[in-house]
């Protein structure tokens, strides 16, 4: 019942190619709410003629019901629909108001109109009928607006503690390998140790001192991911090298904060530090006009299965569902094979205008 009943309700902002099946479900829902609405708008007194003709009250009401819902969904629904999914009066509910009202009043025009064209003549009793009808249209529209905002909101607020759960499994995760790193390195190496607490204080700084959702220069995203990568070859020696993008290709490009690090460590962890040679990871970008791809590639001795890349709860799929919350579709992290007994995690975005 209640699935059915959405299905009636016209939908919001369709695009171009639903928008004949959006009218039709407007003509739909005019039909099934003709027969109870033409009693709750007509006068008690008039109702002794759908039982003298109750062929010509039905077929009365469904001209009313569709004229009436086609209309005003057409002039108020459809217009108030597409300003908001354009978002450019979300912050001026007063515009929004505006255009339901004039988008009512063209809607009682034209049903006025149409209902001359199907009767001949419209008396002052449908004239009333029609204004009452507008005025729901305008309180119906501006409280659907206020729900569907109130959704909205709710869904950004959803959406934000889900990133940061997320971003509070990254950070302890990548805290505490580090900080198993130095404990091993304390005694053979007490140089070493406390080289490595320098850059984990200058990381935990950069860590704690950007906004997950916020954008920061790529160039600070490769000196982070640096830092990492110089504890760990204290712990991985030779065996672990890298290559990192010349400064002037990295120009001017950004990517979200704490972005490219677990990158940089599922790269080691789950490559590097499982080949007994060790490895390369080699970060790259290439750029055009608009947009940029970022690549994490490091060695690998056996692939892994593909599910296993993004199980919930690890690095990748914490950063992958990191970027989807907060940018949709503009940002992307997927994981290919360009090459033989190579993974790389790669990174397509939009260049900042």
């Amino acid at each position: 019942m209640i699935a059915a009943a959405r299905w009636l309700w016209p939908p919001g902002a369709p695009s171009w190619r639903a928008l004949p099946e959006a009218i039709m479900r407007a003509v739909m829902f005019g039909l099934v709410a003709a027969l109870p609405l033409s009693f709750v708008f007509s006068p008690p007194s008039t109702w002794r003629f759908f039982w003298l003709d109750p062929t010509g009250w039905f077929l009365q009401a469904i001209t009313f019901g569709v004229i009436l819902s086609v209309s005003f969904y057409v002039a108020c629904g459809l217009p108030v629909s597409y300003l908001l999914q354009s978002r450019t009066a979300s912050a001026r509910p007063s515009f929004v108001i505006a255009v339901a009202i004039v988008g009512a009043a063209f809607g009682t025009i034209t049903s006025l109109a149409l209902f001359r064209l199907s009767r001949g003549a419209v008396t002052p009793g449908l004239t009333r009928l029609v204004v009452v009808a507008a005025v729901l249209a305008v309180i119906l529209t501006l409280t659907l607006t206020a729900w569907y905002r109130l959704q909205a909101d709710k869904a950004v607020a959803d959406a934000r503690a889900r990133n940061w759960a997320l971003q509070a499994q990254i950070n302890p995760h990548f805290f505490f390998n580090t900080l198993n790193t130095i404990a091993a390195q304390i005694r053979p190496n007490p140089d070493a140790a406390e080289r490595m607490l320098g850059l984990l204080a200058d990381m935990s700084r950069y860590s704690l001192s950007t906004d997950e959702s916020h954008v920061v220069p790529l160039r600070d995203e490769l000196d982070f991911a640096l830092a990492y990568l110089e504890i760990e070859r204290e712990r991985f020696g030779q065996r672990l090298s890298w290559v990192l993008p010349d400064a002037h290709v990295v120009e001017g490009l950004s990517l979200p904060a704490l972005t490219l690090q677990p990158l940089v460590e599922n790269a080691v962890r789950h490559g590097v530090a499982r080949r007994v040679e060790g490895g390369t990871i080699a970060i790259r970008v290439e750029r055009s006009a608009t947009e940029f791809t970022l690549t994490v590639t490091n060695p690998i001795d056996e692939m892994p299965d593909r599910n296993d890349l993004f199980r919930p709860g690890h690095a990748l799929w914490n950063t992958r569902e990191r970027l989807r919350l907060t940018y949709g579709k503009q940002i992307t992290l997927d994981m290919v094979t360009c090459e033989p007994n190579t993974l790389t995690a790669r990174i397509h975005a939009r260049v900042a205008s």
